[in-house]
């Protein structure tokens, strides 16, 4: 995906935050030791990809589990479903070029 850590650091005795960066100005946060179980039902995470073939083959090399796609919507918007090992549902969008 292209993501790197921009930086990381202890927000307690439990608890982690990391900041991811795109390369192009976006950064997701990720925390993580709050005490309380992670789990994914009933959240997703969605992504818009530049190109789904490469994401794909990206997902697959790393065992992610794919729940359906990529499929292309009448709109020309493709969509790909995949969970990650926690549960968490993550979506991948593809904008007509």
């Amino acid at each position: 995906m292209g993501f790197a850590v921009a930086r990381r650091f202890k927000a307690g005795p439990k608890v982690e935050i990391a900041f991811m960066d795109d390369g192009g100005g976006h950064q997701l946060e990720l925390a993580t030791g709050t005490g309380r179980k992670i789990r994914g039902e009933g959240f997703s995470v969605g992504f818009d990809v530049e190109d789904m073939d490469a994401t794909l083959a990206h997902l697959k090399k790393h065992d992610v589990a794919i729940v359906y796609g990529p499929q292309t919507m009448s709109s020309g918007v493709t969509l790909l479903q995949a969970k990650d090992l926690n549960g968490l549902s993550l979506t991948f969008v593809q904008n007509p070029r």
